[in-house]
This record gives C-alpha cells, sequence and structure tokens, in this order.
C-alpha cells in the first residue's frame, strides 16, 4: 500500500527486514529500534550504487581509472549528503542503486547485441536489466526516468541506430506506465496550491537553474529550501534564473559536435530530476520544489561529464582535486545531520523562513528538556504556518511539557493558564485537557476536573489517564476527600 502518498514496497520491505534485526530494549517494556541499523543501510546501499555508478561509467568510457573518478564525484558530492544521511531518503538510494544496475546491463546487452551474441544472452540480459528497472521504480517511483537516461546513453554515447532506440525506448516506457500511473494516483499534489502551465515552466528552469547552482557551489545545503512555487513566481528574478537553462542549454548546442559528452551529460541530468520538477505538482512542493536527494539518479551526468574529463592527466588531476574538496565539504555537511536540532539549525541558517525547520526545533528542543526556547520556536512555527494541524500540535506539546513543570513546582494557578494556552492552540488535545484535568483536581476543584476529563474523553474515549483520572476524581468527590 501507499504510505505518505508513495508508492515504494521494495524500500518499505528493506525497512521492515531492518527493523526486525534493529529492535533495542527502549526500558519499561518498550521496544525501540537501533537508528545505527539504518544508517548502516544507507551507508550500504550508497557505497553498492557507487560501485553500480563505476561499472556504468567503466562500460560507456572504456577505462577504468576515468570512470573510478567519475564514480567518486558521484559518491562523495555534497549534494549526496541528504540521501545518505536522511534515513527516510534509503528510497533514493535503492531506486539509484537498481538504476544503475539497470543500465549497465543494459549498455553490456547492447554491446553484446551489437556484436551478434547469442539470443539466450541476450534475453538474459535485456531481462535482467528490465527486473532490476522494476525494481528501482518500485523503491521510488521515480525512477520511471530511466527508459529516457536509456535512450540518451543508446543513440548519443553508444551510437545505436534510431530503430533499435526507439524499440527499446517503448519496451521502457511499457514498463514504467503502470508505476506512473500508480505514483499520479497516490499523490494528486492536492495539497500544493494550483499553478497554471506557463507558469509552471518558469518554476521548472529555476529549479534547473537552482540544481545547477548547487552543482558548482554546494554550500548552504539544507533540506527544506522553502523553494515553493508561490515564493519563486512572486520574486523579480525568477525571469533570470529561468533563463539560466535556456542559455546553458544553448552553449550545450554548440559544444554537440566537437563535445557531445557535456551536453549528454546535461540531458542525463535534466532525465534525473525531471518528474520532480514541478512540471506535474507533487506534496514535498509544500516545502519546496527542490530538494538535495532529488539529484540522486540525475548524478548520473555529473558524473559521467567528470569521467570524460579525466581522460587526460590535466583533467584527472583536476577532477581529483574537485573529488578531494568535495570530501571536505561532505564531511561538514554530515556534521550538520548529526541530531534533529542541528538539522534544523541549519534550516534556519539557510531559510530563515523555514516553519518545518522551526517545528522540528521546537521538537527537538523540548525532547531535551529546553521547553522555554521549544516553546518559541513552535510559537514561530505556529506564526508562519497558523493553518497545519503539525505546527498546533508541536506548540501544544511544549506548552503542555511547560505547564507540567509549573504544577510539578506546586505553581498551579500559572500552570492552568498555560494549559489553557495549549488548548487555544490545539482544543482537541486529549493530552493537555488531562493534565488540565489532573491539576484541578490537585487544588480540589473537582467539577472543573471532570468537565477536563470529559472533554480529554471526548476527543479519546480510550485516553488511559484520561479514563482512570475521571473514575478517580468522581470518587474522590463522591467521598468528600
Amino acid at each position: 500500500h501507499a504510505e505518505h502518498d508513495l508508492f515504494s514496497p521494495v524500500t518499505q520491505t528493506v525497512w521492515w527486514i531492518v527493523a526486525r534485526v534493529a529492535r533495542i530494549d527502549g526500558g519499561e517494556g518498550r521496544v525501540e529500534l537501533n537508528p545505527a541499523a539504518f544508517h548502516l543501510l544507507n551507508l550500504l546501499v550508497h557505497l553498492g550504487a557507487s560501485v553500480a555508478c563505476l561499472e556504468l561509467l567503466h562500460r560507456l568510457i572504456g577505462r577504468r581509472w576515468p570512470a573510478a573518478l567519475g564514480a567518486l564525484v558521484f559518491a562523495v558530492h555534497p549534494v549526496q549528503v541528504e540521501a545518505v544521511c536522511w534515513t527516510a531518503a534509503t528510497k533514493d538510494l535503492l531506486a539509484g542503486l537498481f538504476s544503475w544496475i539497470a543500465l549497465g546491463l543494459f549498455v553490456t546487452t547492447i554491446g553484446l547485441e551489437r556484436a551478434g551474441g547469442a539470443v539466450t544472452r541476450l534475453l538474459a540480459g535485456y531481462g535482467l536489466s528490465a527486473l532490476m528497472f522494476i525494481l528501482a521504480m518500485l523503491s521510488k517511483p521515480s525512477a520511471v526516468v530511466v527508459p529516457l537516461m536509456g535512450l540518451i546513453l543508446d543513440r548519443w554515447v553508444i551510437g545505436s541506430p534510431w530503430r533499435g532506440v526507439l524499440i527499446r525506448l517503448v519496451v521502457g516506457l511499457g514498463l514504467a506506465m503502470p508505476i506512473a500511473i500508480i505514483a499520479r494516483e497516490v499523490q494528486p499534489g492536492h495539497e500544493v496550491a494550483t499553478v497554471p502551465v506557463p507558469q509552471r515552466l518558469l518554476v521548472a528552469a529555476d529549479a534547473l537553474a537552482f540544481y545547477l547552482w548547487k552543482l558548482i557551489w554546494p554550500v548552504n545545503l539544507t533540506f527544506d529550501y522553502g523553494r515553493t512555487p508561490a515564493k519563486v513566481l512572486a520574486q523579480s528574478w525568477v525571469v533570470m534564473t529561468s533563463a539560466v537553462p535556456v542559455i546553458v542549454a544553448l552553449v550545450a548546442g554548440l559544444a554537440w559536435k566537437r563535445w557531445r559528452l557535456v551536453p549528454v551529460s546535461g540531458l542525463l541530468l535534466l532525465a534525473g530530476v525531471f518528474p520532480v520538477l514541478g512540471l506535474v505538482p507533487f506534496d514535498f512542493q509544500i516545502y519546496s520544489t527542490v530538494s538535495d536527494h532529488y539529484l540522486y539518479l540525475a548524478m548520473t551526468g555529473p558524473g559521467l561529464l567528470s569521467a570524460w574529463l579525466a581522460r587526460g592527466v590535466r583533467g584527472a588531476g583536476g577532477v581529483a582535486i574537485l573529488v578531494a574538496i568535495g570530501s571536505v565539504v561532505s564531511a561538514r555537511q554530515v556534521w550538520t545531520w548529526r541530531d534533529l536540532e542541528a538539522v534544523s539549525r541549519q534550516g534556519l541558517h539557510v531559510n530563515p523562513y523555514s516553519w518545518t525547520s522551526y517545528n522540528n526545533l521546537s521538537a527537538a528542543l523540548a525532547s531535551k528538556g529546553r521547553i522555554e526556547p521549544a516553546v518559541a520556536a513552535g510559537r514561530k512555527a505556529v506564526e508562519l504556518r497558523p493553518d497545519l494541524l503539525i505546527t498546533r500540535q508541536t506548540l501544544c506539546g511544549a506548552l503542555t511539557l511547560q505547564a507540567d513543570g509549573l504544577a510539578a513546582q506546586g505553581r498551579y494557578s500559572e500552570a492552568i493558564q498555560v494549559y489553557q494556552q495549549a488548548l487555544e492552540i490545539l482544543p482537541s488535545s486529549p493530552g493537555a485537557w488531562t493534565n488540565l484535568a489532573a491539576t484541578y483536581a490537585e487544588i480540589k476543584a473537582y467539577d472543573k476536573a471532570i468537565h477536563a476529563y470529559e472533554k480529554a474523553l471526548s476527543f479519546d474515549p480510550s485516553f488511559p489517564a484520561a479514563v482512570e483520572g475521571l473514575n478517580l476524581v468522581r470518587k474522590l468527590q463522591a467521598s468528600g476527600g
């Protein structure tokens, strides 16, 4: 089944397997999951994807060391940090791994076909490639672009005739179509503001310009750039940024005859991010149209360009320097992902209007017992997005913890005021109602306590603390205690 508007059964299955071995005792009979297991999973899949990328580049370039340098650019570029450090991005890593295996088998089998290989070997090669492609799409639906990447490699790198290229493309698109339909059904993008088609072209061009810049200058990276369609279209610079891809395309066209792999690399980059450029609405656009992990599969382009440049001694030296610099920048970027507070503060450093960073920061600070700053961050998140349930839930939770602390100190009247503030933010919170009721019970305001407990149960009839508290208060009231 789809989860969070995404159909990715292979990823879900892998997570299920890891979860079976990652269980640890959380104390008090609770079972938790060891996050190290999921981080290790991402590292191993990224390593496998890097090797698969290396093998693909080797088949395309024909030389091992330039291909290795190209694969290293893919592996250590700072924009890859998000996909590896954010465990939820396992789907991007798995989709990339299976896609590069599929493309590697695809390129190898085309070579066998041109050399007159046996039909059984060709069927096995194309069949395995198709299977890997299906696994890629079932890891993350955006892998439906692999046939387009195959077309680019088939026609303009390998040099196959158009007839064979188109036949293979039609077969690939036939495999992709069911997944594309399912993906569209489960992620309609209904929360994203409707944007007319001509303006979507501006959003897509702006996204491409953004990605090109981050590939060249990968600093100030974060998970939420706040580059929503509405924000992009409201800026005067959108015409300038949207013109960048057009200019790059014109320059690449001039280089087509002499340096074909340069524009081909650009086409691979374009194909890799095509589903998430904003031409079709998707859920994450409520945060931003652009995100680092969307570049994972698209990094095939920069990897191929780097491998092509590394064929000569000077080029290899230049690419090696880029790999070294990229490794240092990536190591620093990894540090910003060390915990939720660090991720959130980095997000606010890059995008001071990131409501999700404020929301996450509030949750992170509250979990560390830093209640006052948690409340302040939560208020900022609600100020930015008062329409979202999650921001109000987080602030309500922080205020409830603040009130709990006041009640524990015997400052009941102050605690009651803060509970009431929490309930103004989220009137449907059974936890806040229950703790307010318990505070009323402490000062023997039993009628108010009963009313608050009943309010809690009206929102969650089985809320344990409210059920027990209501029974106890009724007994105390009846006994005059």
